[in-house]
């Protein structure tokens, strides 16, 4: 299993979700490595299909949804998470526990 954060400089979220996705690694008796990526340029945002910062995915797949990108519209920018009709810049800690036990009883 492989786990990476991609953010763009200057997000005020990325470090606070790389703190909450280790705490739901923690309590998920997970030790892997994550993988920063900063994404540096339009050009890479659309290489890598980048959907805001910070996104988190496993295995290559984006925690959100089915993990397939629901837009086209890769670009140096935040990223918003819609909770219980709220939205706020990290992921909730529901979802990323969710994406880690998902990925986790794929690869027992």
């Amino acid at each position: 299993m492989s786990i990476e954060i991609l953010y763009i400089e200057g997000c005020p979220n990325y470090k606070p979700t790389l703190q909450l996705l280790q705490d739901v690694m923690a309590e998920e008796d997970l030790a892997l490595p994550i993988k920063l990526v900063r994404v540096i340029s339009v050009e890479m945002a659309k290489a890598v299909k980048f959907l805001g910062s910070p996104s988190i995915r496993i295995d290559g797949q984006d925690i959100e949804g089915d993990g397939k990108p629901q837009t086209e519209d890769f670009n140096l920018k935040f990223r918003i998470y819609k909770v219980n009709w709220l939205f706020q810049g990290e992921p909730p800690k529901k979802m990323l526990r969710e994406a880690l036990q998902r990925f986790k009883k794929e690869t027992s």
